[in-house]
Order: structure tokens, then C-alpha cells, then sequence
């Protein structure tokens, strides 16, 4: 892990308006996430962890403040331009795992791909790698309605991961996922970090997941506050 600052998230402030009310999500938040780090944003929900999740990953816009990433600000770009920072610096996992209904495994993880220049056998090899490297290598040609809900998640990260980008954003990853398969996947995410130096940057309820963390922030009444430092 490095000193580097990789995700800075300067003055940030997120409001609403509903019938002409004014309603703050959170004011004035700080946050620098060092690259190839591990980081937890916990609290209860509508406190802003997704919000906040969302708007570091270009899918939000913030009322005030600034997001940079890699030292590239994303908060004054247009939609087409982050749609395209995205695509080759950002991994999407979401809770209910937005896969393709009709796509066998292989093709919801080969989709990201679509965006490049690489060949069909290369983008084969790319998939096969991936999907041995979480572990679901063996279910390539199943739809999702045929795979555990364990199975599906790793779908999803492979797919995330299959442009390989430099941010993981995971927004409750294992929230629809029992105990034991929800070490699986952590472990996945823990590895993903470790080995293959990527940032991550997950949304959680469960303190059992955000142990697997570097560092755990919580929001309280719209701030972030600090609260652990390093793996136990």
C-alpha cells in the first residue's frame, strides 16, 4: 500500500431539493484514500455512504466540492467525458449484482471488453484468466439464474475487474449473501488489493466485511469520521 494519495475528496457537500426543501446529505466532507489501499465506509442507512460511494465514481454529482482520482478532477467533467474515465479506471460491484439475465457467465464478463480494441481470442484469454482468478472459471457457461448468489458476485467482479481498472467501487457486495459465501467474496476483494494492487473503496453495513479492510470510515449526522487504522 502506498502514501500516495490515489481518491481525494476535498469540501464535498450533497443536497436535494424536494418541494422546494432544501435537504443536505452530507456537508464538507474530506477524505484521501491512499493508492492500493483497502477503505470501509460504514453507517446507517441514508447517511451518504452510497451517496458519497457514487460520487467518486462519477455516477453523481456533488453540490459543492471536488473529486479527484489519480490526480484527474472529475467533478467539472461532462457526462460522455466521465463515461469514458470510467470505463478504463473504474470497477462497478453492486449488492444486486446487475448482471445480464440472458448472457451466459463468459458474456457478462467479457462485456466491458466490447469497449476496446482487443481480438475475440484475446478477449477470451481474458476472460478465462479472470474467471480462474476468482474462482468461477468452472461455471462459464451458466446464466446467472442458474449460479448461487456467491457465484453471481464473483461474475460481477470479474467483469469489474476485466478491463482491469484501477478503482474497485463496491456498493454492499454482500448484502444478499449468506456468512460463509460472504468470506468468499471478501477474500476475493482482499486479494484483488493485495496482489494485484488495486483500490478499493466499499460500502458496508456488515462489520464482519469491513474487518477485511485497511481502514474503516463511519458517517455520523452527515460527517465522516475516522475509526480504525490497519487490520487487527
Amino acid at each position: 500500500m502506498s502514501d500516495v494519495s490515489f481518491v481525494r475528496v476535498e469540501k464535498a457537500s450533497k443536497s436535494y431539493t424536494k418541494a422546494s426543501n432544501n435537504i443536505p446529505v452530507f456537508d464538507n466532507l474530506n477524505l484521501d484514500i491512499p493508492e492500493g489501499s483497502f477503505v470501509a465506509l460504514m453507517g446507517p442507512s441514508g447517511s451518504g455512504k452510497s451517496t458519497l460511494l457514487h460520487a467518486i465514481g462519477g455516477l453523481e454529482s456533488l453540490t459543492s466540492g471536488s473529486v479527484k482520482v489519480d490526480a484527474v478532477q472529475i467533478s467539472k467533467m461532462n457526462q460522455s467525458q466521465l463515461s469514458e474515465w470510467r470505463s478504463k479506471t473504474v470497477g462497478l460491484v453492486f449488492q444486486s449484482f446487475n448482471l445480464m439475465q440472458t448472457l451466459s457467465a463468459f458474456a457478462n464478463i467479457e462485456l466491458p471488453l466490447f469497449l476496446t480494441k482487443l481480438s475475440r481470442a484475446e478477449r477470451k484469454r481474458r476472460v478465462n484468466e479472470i474467471a480462474e482468478l476468482v474462482r468461477i472459471d468452472h461455471r462459464l457457461n451458466h446464466r446467472p439464474s442458474e449460479l448461487s448468489g456467491g457465484e453471481q458476485q464473483r461474475v460481477a467482479i470479474a467483469r469489474a475487474i476485466i478491463a482491469d481498472p484501477q478503482l474497485l467501487l463496491c456498493d454492499e457486495p454482500t448484502g444478499e449473501l449468506d456468512q460463509s459465501t460472504s468470506a468468499e467474496v471478501m477474500n476475493i476483494l482482499r486479494t484483488l488489493c493485495d496482489e494485484l494492487e488495486k483500490t478499493v473503496l466499499m460500502v458496508t453495513h456488515d462489520p464482519r466485511a469491513a474487518a477485511y479492510s485497511d481502514n474503516i470510515y463511519h458517517f455520523e449526522n452527515g460527517k465522516l469520521e475516522f475509526k480504525r487504522d490497519q487490520v487487527a
